[in-house]
């Protein structure tokens, strides 16, 4: 799912596919859903117990979240068009919504390719989950960031798009 879309997608079935047993009842998370999800002050397992795990649960949902968050208000600051049955990334709705337009000052040139390094260069919004152990790739984010700089990078992007969706108003 993309925060463009507007999916959903049925939890209990993918657990009973992964885990072989099923989970009654039906568990239907839509991206509005996740889009709307509370993400300061997460406990989703028993931290003392289960520190490595509670940390992975928590930071793979707020980095889903703020993902499909900035794809969410990118595409829908500039209009990005994206077809049904497209693919779109978020590195593709990045150089779409920063690409300068012809005879672009540039100020204005400075800017776009600011913006797009700020979103490309932010650890939340890399390939976190794509890493790679030993001969497998993974499923996992990046434990590496503390939970304090998580907090910031999130408080820095939620900032970022709120000027952008208050700029794009003001000029358009």
């Amino acid at each position: 799912m993309h925060g463009f879309e507007s999916g959903s997608l049925d939890i209990a079935d993918i657990y009973k596919k992964t885990f072989g047993y099923e989970v009654k009842p039906t568990e239907i998370i839509s991206v509005e859903d996740i889009l709307n999800v509370p993400i300061s002050g997460l406990d989703i397992i028993d931290a003392e117990e289960y520190p490595l795990l509670a940390d992975t649960l928590i930071q793979t949902l707020v980095y889903y979240h703020i993902r499909m968050k900035v794809e969410y208000e990118l595409v829908d600051i500039f209009n990005i068009p994206h077809p049904n049955g497209q693919i779109l990334m978020l590195t593709d709705i990045i150089q779409k919504a920063f690409k300068p337009v012809a005879g672009a000052t540039q100020e204005q040139k400075d800017k776009a390719r600011n913006n797009r390094v700020f979103f490309t260069s932010r650890k939340t919004l890399l390939n976190e989950f794509n890493h790679f152990e030993g001969n497998m790739n993974i499923f996992q984010p990046a434990i590496d960031i503390t939970e304090t700089m998580l907090q910031k990078e999130v408080d820095d992007i939620e900032r970022k798009l709120t000027q952008l969706r208050t700029e794009y108003a003001i000029v358009h």
